[in-house]
């Protein structure tokens, strides 16, 4: 017979899943870049954005009614109509490309005044196939080389790299990057940004869900240690997988003790992969974001075994610290 415990323990497992999201789910990155300041007037982006995100016309209303979308080329398999990008069409009306790109997409002061920019450089790639887009120097690297590559681009399976540098910046007033594409096709409930930015001693990473329609401070003063601390608060409560983790290694505790080296243990291999994965680009394949985020279910599912079915102590410190290291690499994408 069950205890009211694990009976509780047992039901919420079963409901609490029904609305959590892993850290990715059926989230799509838009990776932002800024370049170093100097003491000119230009800010330079580097802007990784699924190529939807840029093209997709503001009536959208599904690719079932297989509307026209500027610079691609409808082709009919079946029922099924697919998308492709039109290449000759995107290199013989490159200027107007660059529009439609920064159509939605703009810096601003306080006062609304919006700066002057010019696209530079242009790269797009297969999703699949995409390089590291993480700091400036993958960045440049990524946007090398031809404009495409050798093989057909289907629509929504299309990444596009571009700089823009913007020109009369007063860097003594507030300076806003804002952007509202996908706003009117519901791109918030998909849609996560990347932002990174320099500071006077470091660089700051700013995680922002769905458009950027408010604005986006980029000369930001404040404490990186502070931001930092924010946002793994923030990520702690917005990932169910955590709470769950939490909740379960807490009732596996039955002392106080026991409980600080758990949380100690787990702390600690979280911050050794958290470190590895944000600085290691090789961790960015294809294949091991999966595999992490598979192994992180199956750490929960390992905690509450051992809530259910085997005594508290059992779960050593060395058990937490393990499994801080694979959630650590959750947080390092």
């Amino acid at each position: 017979m069950l205890s009211v415990k694990k009976t509780m323990l047992l039901i919420s497992l079963f409901i609490m899943p029904l609305s959590a999201f892993a850290h990715f789910g059926e989230a799509i990155t838009r990776n932002i870049i800024v370049e170093p300041i100097n003491n000119n007037d230009l800010i330079i982006i580097h802007v990784r954005s699924p190529a939807p995100l840029i093209l997709l016309p503001s009536n959208w209303a599904g690719i079932d009614k297989q509307q026209p979308i500027p610079f691609t080329k409808i082709e009919k398999n079946g029922t099924e109509a697919l998308y492709y990008l039109d290449e000759v069409d995107i290199r013989e009306q490159l200027p107007q490309f660059k529009k439609i790109i920064m159509k939605e997409f703009y810096l601003k002061t306080a006062e609304g005044k919006r700066l002057e920019y010019k696209v530079g450089k242009i790269k797009i790639h297969n999703f699949h196939d995409r390089p590291v887009f993480n700091n400036l120097d993958n960045a440049y690297i990524a946007m090398s080389g031809e404009v495409f590559p050798n093989n057909p681009l289907e629509l929504f399976d299309v990444v596009i790299d571009f700089s823009v540098t913007f020109s009369g910046a007063d860097f003594s007033e507030d300076i806003f990057l804002v952007s509202t594409a996908g706003e009117k096709f519901k791109a918030t409930d998909w849609l996560v940004n990347v932002i990174t930015y320099p500071k006077s001693v470091n660089i700051e990473v700013k995680i922002i869900p769905g458009t950027l329609s408010e604005g986006v401070l980029l000369n930001h003063s404040s404490s990186s240690f502070i931001d930092f601390f924010i946002m793994g608060i923030e990520h702690i409560f917005n990932g169910m997988d955590h709470m769950l983790f939490i909740v379960l290694m807490t009732l596996s505790c039955s002392t106080m003790m026991l409980f600080f080296k758990n949380v100690t243990g787990f702390t600690l291999g979280h911050m050794i992969t958290l470190t590895l994965g944000a600085t290691i680009s090789t961790l960015e394949g294809t294949w091991f974001i999966p595999m992490i985020e598979l192994a992180i279910a199956m750490t929960i599912l390992y905690m509450a075994a051992i809530n259910l079915v085997k005594r508290s102590d059992v779960s050593h410190w060395f058990v937490s610290f393990f499994i801080g290291l694979i959630h650590g690499f959750g947080f390092s994408f």
